[in-house]
């Protein structure tokens, strides 16, 4: 079934906006560089903050700026932001600021523009990679977290292969498409479970203004690039995406907030039980760097580890932990490398 829909009757209409971004949702924006797909998305996040701000918060690794004058006259540009709206570049950067938008009641927009740059989205991701498996994770918690997504890319197929389709995972595509009578840039078709839905016509406004018609001090996006997303370091140490979002499964959603702060300041997931026997212990259930391995085997050649000794001695040498080195690196043969191999290299290297 396809439908034509004006686009500013789209945003304007709060009950139809809240159902498609709702959290738990997670949308993709494809189509060639200059039809406007940042431009459309970027309408949905300016109508998120100028018309359903006292809901919704934006994050996003775009860009935006104005220009300024300075005393003696001359232009300068300068990033700036509006209210409600968080430039973020990592899931490090995004676990900081989820506890309080989450005590505030917001819903939450993270837009990913280029997704096919963020190494958890990226075609060629798999199931065997850590940071595949831990955006995965998060999927599956999203509305939980008052979460939706929206990704950004040139097309489908250089996203992994569960985004490319309408489905249990993603619930809408919506793609910049010509239509006769309009510009490239004015349509989009959207295809979602129930229906395809067709776009048209608006002028783009607040921070998505083409930088040709933005006034003096007025806040618009950056065109050419948008910033990296990446997972981010904490503290020093590379951030651990798959014990954060361990740390906000393993209790109510009312308890996120403060569950999440206490895995950011200590580093380690603690799950208490509400059963007296179990309630006793504390089960930390994050692996300590340099905890040794409970199980003792002897030491496995470099044969045996299918040649990754060169990326391991890589990582102990960034500081990187042993937890994190086990989930990473894979062997030619599809295999993880144990732990008992990292921790015979760290003592080789006498790190």
């Amino acid at each position: 079934m396809s439908e034509e829909v004006d686009v500013a009757t789209f945003l304007t209409r709060k009950e139809r906006f809240y159902k498609y971004f709702r959290p738990g949702t997670l949308h993709i924006v494809c189509g060639q560089p200059g039809m406007g797909k940042s431009t459309f998305a970027m309408m949905v996040l300016n109508a998120a903050l100028e018309r359903y701000g006292d809901d919704y918060v934006v994050c996003s690794n775009i860009l935006l700026k104005h220009k300024a004058r300075r005393a003696d006259g001359s232009i300068v540009v300068e990033q700036a932001y509006p209210k409600g709206y968080y430039l973020v570049t990592s899931w490090a950067h995004f676990a900081v600021l989820l506890p309080t938008f989450l005590e505030q009641g917001k819903r939450i927009i993270l837009c990913m523009d280029e997704g096919g740059m963020a190494e958890s989205a990226q075609a060629g991701s798999t199931v065997l990679q850590a940071a595949t498996r831990d955006f995965n994770s998060l999927l599956t918690i999203r509305r939980k977290l008052n979460l939706c997504l929206i990704i950004i890319a040139i097309d489908v197929s250089v996203l992994q292969g569960k985004l490319r389709e309408v489905g249990g995972i993603v619930n809408a595509i919506w793609e910049k498409v010509h239509e006769s009578g309009y510009d490239e840039k004015e349509v989009v078709e959207v295809r979602s479970q129930t229906k395809t839905k067709l776009f048209k016509g608006v002028v783009p406004h607040g921070i998505a203004t083409p930088e040709p018609q933005v006034k003096l001090g007025q806040i618009y996006m950056e065109t050419e690039a948008p910033a990296m997303f990446d997972a981010g370091r904490l503290r020093g140490k590379p951030f651990l995406l798959g014990e954060f979002l361990r740390a906000a499964s393993n209790c109510l959603k009312e308890e996120v907030p403060s569950h999440v702060r206490a895995f950011l300041k200590s580093g380690k997931v603690v799950q208490r039980s509400p059963i007296p026997e179990i309630a006793a212990y504390e089960i930390e259930e994050a692996e300590s760097d340099d905890a040794e391995p409970l199980e003792r085997r002897e030491p496995q050649s470099d044969s045996t580890q299918h040649n990754v000794k060169d990326q391991v001695d890589t990582m102990l040498r960034e500081n990187y932990p042993v937890p994190q080195i086990v989930k990473t690196v894979v062997g030619e043969d599809g295999k993880n490398v144990s732990k008992q191999f990292v921790y015979q290299r760290k003592k080789e290297l006498a790190l």
